[in-house]
Formats: C-alpha cells, structure tokens, sequence
C-alpha cells in the first residue's frame, strides 16, 4: 500500500504527542513493507527531501504569515491573522495537491493540519485519493485546538469558533474516515457537526517503549518525586501543579521535576512562582530518563486534551499517574487502578491526591504494581498498526467517496 502521511509538525521537529505518533506510524508502516511517505512542513523555509528508516519525508515551506514554530513573540494582532490565513489556506492546498500528482498514494493519512489547514482535505478529495483523518486535538473544532479560553476550558462551541470552524463542516464531510486517540475527542468533535456521514473509529495512542518496566523505585522514607512531562503552557495547568505543590505540601516531603519547553517569558513566569518550593525546570528530556527521576507523574490539564501521551508512557514505566478528569484522561488512568483522577474545578484536589501517595506508601505500592498491567494494551504497538491497517484496508474497499458538501 502506498500511503503518505500529512503531519504539520514531524520530529526532530515536535512540539508534542502528535508528532511522536505520525514517526512511529511511519515507522512502523514501512517495516510492515508499505510504501510511507511524509509530507510536513519545513523548519528551515526551503523545502527539502530525506529518507529515514525507509519513510521519504518531504517537508515544504508554509505559506502563512510566519512559520508554525515561530508564534512564541508574536502580537495577538499577528497571530489572529495566522489563524485566519489558516481557516482555509489555498495555496498551502494547491501545495499538497500537487504532492499528491507526484506520489499517487493510495491514501491520505493526516495527522495535525495547522498551516496545511482543511484546504489539504479538499486537495485529497480534488485528486480523488481516500483520506484518513487522526484526531489529536480540537483543531476542528477550534483555531487554537485547545477549546481553552479566559482561563477555563470552552462550556460550548463559542460563535468564534464556529465562523472561524464554518469550512471544516463541509470539508470534513469529504474525508473517508475519521479515526479519534480517544472516545470523547471522537465524540466532541462530531458532535458539533463535523465529519457527518463519515465512519467514525476509536484508537488509542500507543507508545513501543524499551524501558517498560519499574526503574529507580521510590526510597521508602525518601522524598517523593513528582513529575511533569510536557508543553509549559496554561491549558496544560502547569501554574496550577507548582502552587498546589508550593502551598499545599509539606517542605521536605517531595520534589517535583518539571520537563518540556514554551515560551521562555511564561518559563520564566513559573520559575518565579515557584521559588522556594524545591521545584526543577530541566527543559526537554528523553521520557526514560525523566521517568527513572520520578515516582509519580501529574497530568494538570484545565482543558479537555483528547489524551496524554505521557500518561501513557507512566503507566508503562510502571509510575502512578495524578490526572485531572478532563477530556481523554479518564480513558488512560483509571482511577484507583493505575492512578488518580481529580477535579481542577475543586480547590486542594490536587495537592489532596499528592498528599495522599506520599502519605500511603502501600497505595502507592500497589498503584505502582498494577500500573503496568493497566496500560499493556496501550504498549502493544504491532496491534495499534494492524488496527490502522484495518481502517486503511476498508477505506480502500469501500472507496466512494462521500459527497464534498
């Protein structure tokens, strides 16, 4: 099967889980002895061509105001025009339409669309090629993909977003599948009008770990050590984590590792706020070496993400995760079983849970044991493929097309 994957961002050019997942689909896609192919957009500006583990990835310069790795000092004049260029982008589809005469793919499958926009869509239907839509996020649904607005997450589908999301509705309709990483991304999405009559799958994020198993266990008697793993932006409820840490635990009795990157005023921000507690900032880290620093990991989210990659990959370390209830995270941490889960809206809920693993060193114990088991499913890489593969091969079975309406 030829298939070329669309992924706005692609390592070593991530920002997120996104993008770790599109590589490990191209991975693993091509070592299955398909034909994979990459087309993303370039860091540099000047488009260009490489090979890697058999995957071709062409990456293409955006056609946009500014690149989408470069919004961090922009003004929020700048950034509004950003988004409204991205509503529906021409020329970036022109782009993707003539990728798509070149490759003749025998499917689209696309990931995170910001600066190719929904124009990649109509480019895909244009060039009568199936199209598979992965849904990462709220982009559908929201210009910023967050549905976070005013410092809580968005009650209903604002009159923004549905003017900015009005092109989506009809365009999404062309595509030939839409696949969700959780049920209520899935759900959330469709139910606010896109995608309509289109079949619809559930499949969750899945990570091909070498250190799925229990290293550097807690000292008894130690500091507990929590952990952060992620972007250091607001919807991810990060400020809310260091003053629940600073002034709900008791000094002496934990630490808490900080690990991801974002605009560096806000960094500063954060470590401002969390100076005296014993907080560290340590920028990007490499997920084995972060979980070997840490007993539990916190996942703060104030928005509705659709999952935590991270969370993910505790629960395959074997760590104990604290999520907020919130979008796709109950799916990944069950609470009482692998984790626990809280509500952000409730004040001293987090720090409550914290507490609670640093007080109850059995809980902890058997949250910790039974973490593994609760997240194999989500370790199983050969049989996340083979579901994509699945959805692929019905896709190509039943390959009319829905009506662009």
């Amino acid at each position: 099967m030829k298939i070329l994957l669309l992924a706005a961002l692609y390592p070593p050019n991530a920002r997120g889980g996104a993008e770790i997942v599109a590589e490990q689909m191209a991975r693993g896609l091509a070592g299955r002895g398909h034909e994979v192919a990459v087309l993303t957009l370039s860091p540099s500006g000047v488009e260009d061509e490489t090979t890697v583990d058999g995957t071709r990835i062409i990456r293409i310069p955006l056609i946009n105001l500014y690149r989408n790795l470069d919004a961090a000092g922009k003004s929020v004049w700048m950034k509004r025009l950003w988004h409204a260029v991205d509503i529906y982008n021409a020329p970036m589809g022109r782009k993707v339409e003539q990728i798509i005469r070149e490759l003749t793919p025998d499917l689209v499958c696309s990931h995170n669309l910001p600066g190719f926009s929904v124009a990649a869509l109509a480019a895909a239907h244009r060039m009568r090629v199936p199209l598979v839509q992965v849904l990462h996020d709220n982009y559908f649904i929201c210009p910023l993909s967050t549905c976070y607005r005013n410092d809580q997450p968005c009650a209903k589908h604002c009159l923004d977003c549905r003017l900015a999301r009005w092109p989506h509705r009809r365009l999404s309709a062309s595509a030939s599948a839409v696949v969700g990483v959780s049920a209520f991304t899935l759900d959330r999405v469709t139910r606010n009008g896109m995608f309509a009559g289109v079949p619809r799958f559930v499949i969750y994020n899945t990570r091909n770990l070498p250190f799925a198993e229990k290293t550097g266990p807690m000292v008894v008697g130690g500091p507990h050590r929590f952990g952060y793993l992620g972007a250091l932006t607001a919807h991810k409820g990060i400020e809310s984590l260091i003053c629940a840490f600073r002034d709900g635990i008791a000094t002496g009795s934990a630490t808490l590792t900080i690990a991801g990157t974002g605009e560096p005023a806000y960094i500063a921000h954060l470590q401002r706020i969390a100076d005296p507690a014993p907080i560290r900032f340590v920028g990007q880290m490499p997920a084995q070496d972060f979980f070997a620093r840490i007993d539990t990991l916190v996942v703060p989210s104030l928005c509705h993400e659709a999952l935590s990659l991270a969370a993910i990959e505790a629960g395959l370390a074997s760590r104990p995760v604290i999520a907020a209830r919130r979008g796709g995270l109950p799916e990944v941490v069950a609470d009482g079983r692998n984790g626990l889960l809280y509500d952000p809206d409730i004040p001293g809920a987090l720090s409550a849970c914290m507490q609670r693993l640093i007080d109850d060193n059995p809980l902890y114990e058997q949250l910790a044991n039974s973490g593994r088991n609760a997240s194999s499913s989500f370790g199983d890489i050969e049989a996340w493929l083979s579901h994509y593969e699945s959805v692929f091969n019905f896709v190509l079975t039943n390959r009319t097309s829905p009506k662009n309406r």
